[in-house]
């Protein structure tokens, strides 16, 4: 679909009677001029947002109520109070998850993280939370040159997302709508990434997102039967995984397009982007208080803590996304003036492992697809130490197909 037509028809057709998708393209617009702000009005903006949710959190939440219970939470102490407060783990709202949701919370759903690192958390979202999430994934993309209307192939390992995308008509026809593709990253067989590939030929996608790993065992696949793709358009995305800096080059010089990194998980949308300077990514600082804890932030990997600013139904306050980062130094030269992680590294303690196979003297890790269906003939990912994938945390969604290579016999 020409993109013109898909803008004018998802920002009309597929509306919902309370008017979320026009609320969300409102909250779109607004994170993209907040990138642009001074520090000191993104910072008095994201100020009233945390007090705004701590002061809820103290009077609604009942895990934070005690914790708040001695603070009189204003703009000149609120980010004194955040700092006081425990980091927020997964298995802390898996314990007792009734006390982090807020008593006077309405429209709620439920919703789950993918359980690739262990119990999947279930937890609650309203339909703000909702919004933001979506108007924040289409920030992201912004960030990589994506404008609304623009086709969306997604090469993408959940099963909810990807089977929802067929067994739901009506949300399969708001995908079709919006330009979107799905092609589930759990099926990577030959014959599934030779159906992707005629596919994406024919809808010529603007962007491909992706995991980093499928990105390289798709990018080696079609170099392998001498296919040189006319997609994307713009631009590819990666996410999800760490990608390396010989994953990176490796995939933009064979599709000749630039690549972007994202970072994100389930609870909360795309916390960072990397724009057209790639200097690092951008903080989304109009939904995030982010933290690094550690002695020198700019120099030694920390956790990666989020104070996500735009869910009061479940909050998620000082939250350790089980992930290690670095800040950034200086301005980036795209003209944001956002702060930005040089690097997001993983997850402290290594990677899962994934089943190997013997071919040419290295143990070799492919999709789990390939191997279930003994059509692995194609190497993936050959010539990547092991020790540069760590795997990410507890925030967000490592697929069923991972590549690397373990090491030399």
């Amino acid at each position: 679909m020409h993109p013109a037509l898909s803008k004018f028809l998802a920002s009309r057709l597929i509306d919902r009677k309370d008017g979320h998708r026009l609320a969300v393209l409102k909250r779109f617009e607004q994170l993209n001029r907040s990138d642009f702000y001074s520090a000191a009005l993104r910072e008095e903006r994201q100020t009233e947002a945390l007090v705004a949710l701590l002061r809820h959190a103290q009077n609604h939440v009942p895990h934070f109520r005690s914790l708040l219970a001695d603070h009189e939470i204003t703009a000149r102490n609120a980010r004194d109070v955040l700092a006081e407060l425990p980091p927020l783990r997964r298995a802390d709202i898996q314990a007792n998850p009734a006390s982090f949701v807020a008593d006077d919370a309405t429209g709620v759903v439920d919703d789950h993280t993918g359980g690739s690192t262990g119990t999947p958390l279930t937890f609650k979202v309203d339909r703000p939370t909702q919004q933001a999430r979506e108007a924040s994934l289409m920030w992201a993309n912004g960030l990589a040159g994506w404008r609304p209307g623009d086709r969306i192939a997604m090469l993408w390992g959940s099963d909810r997302d990807t089977k929802a995308a067929f067994r739901d008509w009506r949300l399969n026809l708001r995908w079709w709508l919006d330009n979107m593709r799905w092609y589930n990253a759990f099926e990577m067989g030959e014959e599934e990434m030779a159906a992707f590939h005629q596919a994406m030929t024919r809808f010529r996608p603007h962007l491909l997102v992706a995991y980093a790993g499928s990105l390289q065992v798709y990018a080696r696949f079609l170099k392998s039967i001498g296919t040189v793709p006319g997609y994307p358009l713009t631009g590819l995305i990666s996410s999800a995984e760490v990608l390396t800096q010989a994953g990176r080059e490796e995939v933009r010089e064979y599709f000749q397009r630039p690549i972007y990194d994202r970072y994100g998980n389930r609870e909360a949308g795309a916390i960072a982007a990397e724009c057209e300077a790639h200097g690092g990514l951008h903080v989304n600082e109009h939904d995030f208080v982010v933290e690094i804890d550690s002695v020198d932030p700019f120099k030694e990997p920390g956790p990666l803590l989020i104070t996500y600013l735009a869910n009061h139904a479940m909050p998620l306050i000082r939250y350790d996304t089980g992930d290690l980062a670095v800040w950034a130094k200086g301005e980036c030269s795209c003209g944001r003036t956002t702060p930005r992680l040089a690097r997001v590294v993983g997850a402290p303690g290594g990677y899962h492992p994934h089943r190997t196979r013997e071919i040419d003297s290295r143990r070799i890790l492919y999709p789990r697809a390939l191997w279930r269906r003994g059509r692995s003939r194609v190497p993936v990912c050959t010539g990547i130490n092991e020790s540069l994938l760590p795997s990410r945390g507890r925030g967000s969604h490592p697929p069923r197909i991972r590549s690397a290579v373990a090491e030399e016999n």
